[in-house]
């Protein structure tokens, strides 16, 4: 009955009712409820309203005596939904790879699981302790450690594609035969005798260079 007491300290003061639900709980007798009702009108109280636990099949607030329990749970259920991380054993296969950026060479080692799949990645570029190397060595760190904490590889690499900065990069890749095939088809289709207009600016026939 605390909740009726405190309404009643305070409906003196005013003029009208107090809008303020007597939660009760689950096992409350309709003898306990009826005496709410007798108590606060003896108290002089203008409204009540009783709500009992569990009368509903959703409700904001519980009363019931297993709210110690279901904090419990709740802990648990927590502790048991927190991300594990998956480190890589002391010994494991990895794949190293060069690549060029504007003349500045720069090697990735991509160290992976058991099952292949990748779990950490190493940047090496530039002098050591300049400030390419440092950027490149946290980035590495970060994307190893979301690698580990399970993010998939597809989302990083969607998330990292196709992003632009100068100075753009110039891989050292070789043609393939099938690209070097085309290119050779084209220009043997045009005749020795005809021009190939190259530009506008340019008039006349000339001969093309070997490559």
């Amino acid at each position: 009955m605390g909740h009726v007491k405190m309404m009643a300290a305070v409906q003196p003061f005013l003029s009208g009712a107090i809008s303020k639900t007597v939660n009760m709980p689950t096992d409350a007798t309709p003898e306990e409820i009826a005496n709410a009702y007798v108590e606060s009108w003896q108290l002089g109280l203008k409204a009540v309203a009783v709500y009992r636990d569990g009368c509903k099949r959703s409700q904001p607030l519980s009363t019931s005596k297993d709210e110690g329990k279901s904090a419990l749970a709740v802990a648990a259920v927590g502790a048991a939904a927190k991300p594990a991380r998956r480190k890589l054993p002391d010994e494991r296969h990895a794949i190293t790879h060069k690549f060029s950026i504007a003349g500045h060479e720069g090697y990735i080692t991509v160290g992976m699981y058991a099952d292949g799949k990748p779990g950490e990645i190493f940047l090496v570029m530039a002098k050591e302790g300049s400030t390419i190397s440092g950027l490149m060595d946290a980035f590495a760190t970060s994307i190893s450690i979301a690698l580990q904490y399970g993010v998939p590889l597809e989302a990083l690499v969607e998330k990292f594609s196709h992003v632009r900065f100068e100075p753009p990069a110039s891989p050292r890749t070789r043609r393939s035969p099938t690209r070097r095939a085309s290119r050779t088809t084209s220009s043997a289709t045009w005749p020795r005798s005809s021009c190939r207009p190259r530009t506008r600016r340019r008039s006349g026939c000339s001969p093309r260079r070997a490559r």
